[in-house]
C-alpha cells in the first residue's frame, strides 16, 4: 500500500503562499507614495535703510521642516559676487519672518549705494530654494535734497539757488560729453551728482580715513559724483575744474570696465587732469621741483593709491598729467585712446601699453623720465635685510673650512669642468673633488657617478666569486692510506712529524674543506694534523681522544659525536661569528625612510 505524499503537498502550498505574499508586498510598495516635506513658501520681501544706521531686509516665509541652512545673499555694485551670511530662523514648518540687518554705523557706506538681497534655503537632501529679490538705495536723508535732471546727469543739491544748480548741471554735462568724445564711448545710464554745501557734510559722506585735501570724488560703480562746492564758489575756477574732472573718471570707467584688472591710478587721474586743464604751468613747476630735489615717485608707486599728504598728492597729480602729456606728444592722441580701450579686454598693463603705444610700461617710463630730465627714482619701501653672521654651531659642524682664509679660498676656487655657467654673485664655489674626494666629478667619460659606482661594485663581486671558486677547486685532497717507506702521505700544510689522523677525522676534515674555502687566517698557530683548509669563521674542534695509530684504527669509520657537533655560523658569541656592529657615535646609521634616503 502506497503512502500519500502529504509532506510534498504541504511544501508546495507553502511555497505558493510565500510567492503570493511577496507579490503583494511588491505591489503595495509600488502603490505607496513617499510623503515629502512641502517646499518653501515665500511671501513678499521688503527692504529699508536709515542713513548712518543700517540697511535691513525682511522676508515672510514658511520653511520646510527639513531645512538645514538659511542664508542672506547681499549684493552691491562692483562686487564680484554676493556676500553670504547665515541666519538662524525662529521656526520650521509654520509661518515666520526672516530678518537681516547690515550695520552702516560701524561700516561706512557711500551715499547712493544700491543694496540687493535675496534669501537661500538649503534642505536635508541638498536641494536649494532661492527666494525673490528686493533692493533698496542707501540714501543720505540728512538733508532736504532738490533735484534737477539733464540729458545724463541728475543733479542733487540742498544749498544754493536755481542758478547755482543750472550752472553746475551745465558744467557737468559738458565735462562728461568732452571725456566721452575723447575716449570714443557713449554714455546712456544716468549719473547722480550730489553737491554738499559745507566741508563737514562732505567729509561725513566721504567717510573716515579719507583724504583731507580731496574736494570731490567719483564712484563709477554706482555712477555717482560727490563734490564739496559752497554756493559762493559758483563762479570760481575750482567749480569749473572739480565737476568735469570727476565726470571724466566716469567716462574712463565706461571705456575700461572689466572684471579682471584695473588700469593704473596715475593713468586715470592724469587723463582727467589733461582733459580739464592740460599740463598747466603749476604742474610743470611741481615736476621741475621734484626733479631738482630728486623726489619723483616711480609710476609703479602711484599705480594703485596716491600719497595721503597734500605735498605728496600734488606731486603725484603732476607726474600723472606729465606722463599723459608726454604720451600724447610722443605717440599721439589715437595711441592714448587705444591704450585706454585695451584695458576693456582685461589685459595686463604691459599688454595694454604694447597694444596702444608699442612699448612696455618700463620702456614708456624711461622715455618720460628722459623727457623731464630726471633719473630713474630709487625704489622706496622695505628692502631685503643684509645677511647675518653664521652661527658658531654651524661652523663647528661644517665639514668644510671655517677660517676666513679657507672660506676665501673656497669662494675663489675655479668652477668644476663642465659647469653650465658662472656662479651667482657672492656665492662660494664648491671645491672640486680630487682623485680620492667625494662628490660628483666629470672625468671625461660622461658617465654619471652612480653608474661608475655600480660598475665597480659588480666588477668587485665578479672578481670575488671567481677567486673563491678557484680557491675551492684547488683545495687539498685527502691523504692516502697506502703505506710506504715514509709511512702515510701527509696532507698539504701538515707537519711531517704529525701523526696520521683516523679515517673519521679525515672525513670530517673533508667536509670542512667542502664548506670553507679561501686563505687560512689561523696560519700563525702551531701546526696541527692536516684536516684541509680551516674555515674562515669557524673550525671543527679535533677529537679529544688521542688519535690511535694506523695499526689500531678500527676497520669501520667512527661516527661523529653529536654532542661535539660544531655550532652553525651566528650561533656563538660575536667573536666566534663576525665582528659586532658598532653602535657608538661613529657608527654608520641606517638609511632614513624620508625623501633624502
Amino acid at each position: 500500500m502506497t503512502r500519500p505524499q502529504i509532506g510534498r503537498g504541504r511544501r508546495r502550498v507553502l511555497q505558493t503562499s510565500l510567492v503570493a505574499v511577496a507579490a503583494s508586498l511588491v505591489l503595495a510598495a509600488g502603490l505607496v507614495t513617499p510623503v515629502l516635506a512641502a517646499g518653501t513658501e515665500w511671501g513678499t520681501p521688503s527692504a529699508s535703510s536709515l542713513y548712518g544706521v543700517h540697511v535691513g531686509f525682511t522676508q515672510p516665509v514658511t520653511l520646510p521642516t527639513d531645512t538645514t541652512r538659511v542664508e542672506m545673499l547681499l549684493t552691491v555694485p562692483g562686487a564680484d559676487g554676493p556676500f553670504v551670511t547665515e541666519v538662524v530662523p525662529e521656526a520650521l514648518g509654520r509661518p515666520t519672518t526672516l530678518d537681516f540687518t547690515y550695520d552702516a554705523a560701524s561700516s561706512h557706506v557711500y551715499p547712493n549705494t544700491r543694496f540687493e538681497g535675496r534669501w537661500r534655503v538649503t534642505r536635508a537632501d541638498g536641494s536649494v530654494d532661492v527666494g525673490p529679490s528686493t533692493s533698496v538705495t542707501y540714501a543720505d536723508t540728512s538733508h532736504d535734497w532738490r533735484t534737477k535732471t539733464g540729458d545724463i546727469i541728475r543733479l542733487h543739491w540742498y544749498a544754493g539757488d536755481e542758478r547755482f544748480a543750472e550752472r553746475a548741471l551745465a558744467v557737468g554735462e559738458e565735462g562728461l560729453r568732452k571725456a566721452s568724445d575723447f575716449l570714443g564711448v557713449t554714455e546712456s545710464d544716468p549719473v547722480d551728482f550730489f553737491i554738499y554745501g559745507s566741508r563737514d557734510d562732505f567729509m561725513q559722506a566721504f567717510g573716515s580715513g579719507s583724504y583731507e585735501w580731496a574736494g570731490a570724488f567719483a564712484l563709477p560703480e554706482t555712477r555717482t559724483l560727490i563734490a564739496d562746492i559752497a554756493p559762493d564758489e559758483l563762479d570760481t575756477v575750482l567749480f569749473d575744474l572739480y565737476v568735469p574732472h570727476e565726470l571724466a573718471h566716469v567716462a574712463f570707467d565706461t571705456a575700461t570696465a572689466n572684471p579682471y584688472h584695473e588700469p593704473p591710478r596715475w593713468l586715470n587721474e592724469g587723463l582727467a587732469v589733461y582733459l580739464t586743464e592740460g599740463y598747466a604751468p603749476n604742474w610743470r613747476g611741481s615736476i621741475r621741483d621734484g626733479v631738482a630735489e630728486d623726489r619723483l615717485l616711480p609710476l609703479g608707486a602711484i599705480a594703485t593709491v596716491f600719497p595721503t599728504s597734500a605735498d605728496g598728492a600734488d606731486l603725484a597729480y603732476a607726474e600723472s598729467v606729465s606722463a599723459v602729456s608726454h604720451m600724447v606728444d610722443a605717440y599721439g592722441k589715437d595711441a592714448l585712446v587705444r591704450l585706454v580701450r585695451a584695458y576693456a579686454d582685461g589685459v595686463s598693463d604691459d599688454e595694454a601699453f604694447v597694444r596702444g603705444l608699442g612699448v612696455t610700461v618700463a620702456e614708456f617710463e624711461d622715455g618720460w623720465l628722459r623727457s623731464v630730465g630726471a633719473q630713474a627714482p630709487a625704489p622706496q619701501g622695505p628692502q631685503p635685510a643684509p645677511p647675518g653672521p653664521v652661527p658658531s654651531a654651524w661652523l663647528a659642524s661644517s665639514p668644510g673650512p671655517t677660517s676666513p682664509e679657507a672660506s676665501a679660498a673656497i669662494a675663489t676656487s675655479p668652477a668644476p669642468t663642465g659647469a653650465s655657467g658662472p656662479p651667482a654673485a657672492g656665492a662660494a664655489t664648491p671645491p672640486t673633488a680630487g682623485p680620492s674626494g667625494g662628490g660628483s666629478r666629470d672625468d671625461g667619460s660622461g658617465m654619471p657617478l652612480f653608474i661608475v659606482t655600480v660598475v665597480a661594485v659588480v666588477g668587485v663581486a665578479i672578481a670575488s666569486i671567481a677567486f673563491y671558486a678557484r680557491a675551492g677547486r684547488r683545495r687539498p685532497a685527502a691523504p692516502s692510506t697506502a703505506g710506504g717507506p715514509g709511512g702515510p702521505q701527509a696532507a698539504v700544510g701538515s707537519s711531517p712529524a704529525a701523526p696520521e689522523p683516523p679515517p673519521s677525522a679525515l672525513e670530517e676534515g673533508a667536509v670542512a674543506a667542502d664548506r670553507w674555502v679561501g686563505p687560512d687566517p689561523l696560519a700563525s698557530r702551531p701546526a696541527a694534523p692536516a684536516l684541509g683548509p680551516r674555515p674562515v669563521i669557524w673550525a671543527p674542534e679535533p677529537p679529544v681522544e688521542t688519535p690511535p695509530s694506523r695499526e689500531s684504527a678500527p676497520s669501520a669509520p667512527l661516527e661523529p659525536d653529536p654532542s661535539r657537533a660544531p655550532e652553525p655560523p651566528g650561533a656563538g658569541s660575536p667573536s666566534d661569528t663576525e665582528p659586532a656592529t658598532e653602535k657608538g657615535p661613529g657608527a654608520a646609521a641606517p638609511p632614513a625612510d624620508g625623501p633624502g634616503a
